[in-house]
């Protein structure tokens, strides 16, 4: 894992099926909304590729991704991460503030997973651009040292540009 100290370097990817296949980094962190029932962006692109798993995981009843609610799956190969860390959101109101009590919970779960190498979709769901990129940027240099940001990466980066942190963006 990183530390305030050491850098953290950072890729930026299209959300694709492709760069999914092709991401080089360990697991996945999906936060996962109540309302987003058909999932959506990566959550919805990994359920896609894992045959529909995540969602009758989550229609099964014993996972519902509610707010505290965290499962780790793998993945089975069929993507380039193996291992999937889901986390459940509350209600849209007050999701800014709730992520920041949940991102200590992800940075220890990754801690202990030991995870060295993770990827993350941006924005986070019912945020902003501007908004999640800066509670990344907060985030970041405590989680493991390589880091993969899905989303529309010229505007990531555009964001990350006008910010100074523990991290390089490496790559496109």
């Amino acid at each position: 894992m990183g530390s305030a100290s050491a850098s953290v370097e950072v890729r930026l990817a299209e959300l694709t099926a492709a760069a999914l296949d092709e991401a080089a980094v360990e697991a996945l962190v999906l936060l996962v909304p109540p309302e987003e029932r058909p999932l959506r962006g990566l959550a919805g692109l990994c359920d896609w590729r894992l045959c529909g798993a995540l969602s009758r995981t989550l229609s099964g009843g014993w996972y519902g991704a509610g707010p505290g609610e965290v499962l780790l799956t793998p993945t089975g190969g069929r993507i380039g991460p193996g291992r999937l860390f889901v986390f459940g959101l509350g209600a849209r109101e007050g999701r800014e503030a709730e992520l920041s009590r949940l991102l200590p919970r992800v940075l220890d779960a990754l801690r202990r997973a030991r995870v060295e190498s993770v990827g993350f979709a941006l924005p986070w769901p019912g945020l902003e651009l501007a908004a999640s990129v800066a509670q990344w940027a907060e985030f970041a240099p405590q989680g493991p040292r390589r880091q993969l940001l899905f989303g529309q990466a010229a505007a990531i980066a555009r964001e990350l540009s006008a910010r100074s942190g523990a991290f390089r963006v490496c790559g496109a």
